[in-house]
């Protein structure tokens, strides 16, 4: 086996397998990881669920299970992400990157130019208590998604997370689509529920009595610490309170969205989601450059320099060529099926030239 075969073979089984790996080879990629790069990918195209199934059961086995799907969450999004993106996400040891990448929040290329080995998993903020999502950042941008009325939670309904919520006893929710299998005694389905869960949702909450004594309900996002606000008080004599337009971080990537609890009196509790903010798709993304097979020319000859073709998941920009030698000119520089195509002319002598393909990620929608 020659050494670059050796060399792919090592990368493909390293993507694959996602041990701890390295830090951080941040550097320009040069022809031959660019080629190690191409081969990885195609390799991912031929054995994507494979890949899937290892990028995800790597991670699963890193997190707390109680609290975090990322087969749930991430398997079916995964599948519909090109490969380019899929290794973008094996490179990445954060888990909140990772998802990011495979719905296209996140730029593949910026990793993929910037690692040549999986970085090691990082567990800080994925144990017990990882925290909620961060909502209104100053460094984050979030775009708010409207939908119609949808009750994912009805307690008075029937199902193994209905029933009567009862003092000082937490209950969790899952306000994505899976919810709708869960038994939370709300709607069957509903338009515009996302299949993962986003950053923060705009949830109307109504608590439903008649009460002997003062209550509370408290809301917070699932595996965060619980805060030491109500959301909505009750007392005597009333049928119930609703707290309307209600914005709360969710829990992205886990088995549930949000936590709620009853204070002083037991009540039933219902949910309905009118929308959701989550990260737009990239549109900034990375440019990577992909290197085609090396071409010489000898003597009188004409000859064509071809580049990589740009993966699926990116898009062909621009190109450009590197040559060695001066017995002859490059010319007539243009994208030709999606590979950026030159002509090398050689005098005599000898001449060699590598075609590149400047590649950029393509905004992905899932």
């Amino acid at each position: 086996m020659s050494r670059r075969v050796l060399k792919m073979a090592l990368a493909i089984a390293a993507v694959l397998a996602l041990g701890v790996g390295t830090n951080a080879q941040v550097g320009v990629m040069s022809a031959a990881r660019s080629r190690d790069v191409q081969a990885i990918v195609r390799h991912i195209e031929l054995e994507k669920t494979a890949a899937v199934d290892e990028l995800l059961g790597s991670w699963q086995s890193n997190l707390n299970a109680d609290l975090y799907d990322a087969w749930g969450e991430l398997r079916e999004v995964a599948m519909k992400a090109p490969a380019w993106q899929v290794y973008g996400a094996s490179l990445v040891g954060d888990f909140t990157t990772m998802g990011k990448i495979l719905r296209g929040q996140a730029s593949a290329g910026k990793y993929i130019n910037a690692l040549s080995e999986p970085q090691a998993k990082q567990a800080k903020g994925f144990g017990e208590k990882p925290g909620a999502n961060v909502f209104g950042g100053v460094a984050d941008n979030l775009v708010f998604t409207p939908i119609a009325p949808c009750r994912m939670v009805d307690t008075r309904g029937t199902g193994a997370r209905t029933g009567l919520l009862l003092v000082n006893t937490n209950r969790t929710f899952d306000l994505e689509d899976e919810g709708f299998g869960q038994g939370q005694g709300g709607d069957v389905s509903c338009v515009g529920i996302p299949a993962v869960s986003p950053t923060a949702w705009a949830v109307n909450i109504t608590v439903v009595g008649p009460y002997a004594g003062l209550g509370a309900l408290k809301g917070w996002a699932a595996a965060s610490a619980e805060p030491s606000a109500s959301i909505i008080n009750y007392g005597p004599n009333v049928s119930g309170g609703i707290a309307n337009g209600l914005t709360m971080t969710g829990c992205n990537n886990c088995v549930d969205d949000i936590t709620v609890r009853a204070i002083g009196t037991a009540t039933h509790v219902i949910i309905d989601v009118v929308g959701y903010y989550d990260a737009p798709v990239v549109s900034n993304a990375a440019v990577t450059r992909l290197a085609g097979t090396q071409v010489t020319g000898i003597g009188t000859t004409e000859t064509v320099v071809d580049s990589a073709a740009c993966p699926a998941g990116t898009t062909l920009i621009s190109g450009e060529v590197d040559d060695t030698g001066t017995a002859g000119i490059l010319a007539d520089f243009f994208a030709f099926g999606g590979v950026w195509r030159a002509q090398m002319r050689t005098t005599s002598g000898t001449m060699s030239a590598t075609a590149y393909a400047r590649c950029q990620d393509t905004p992905i929608q899932q």
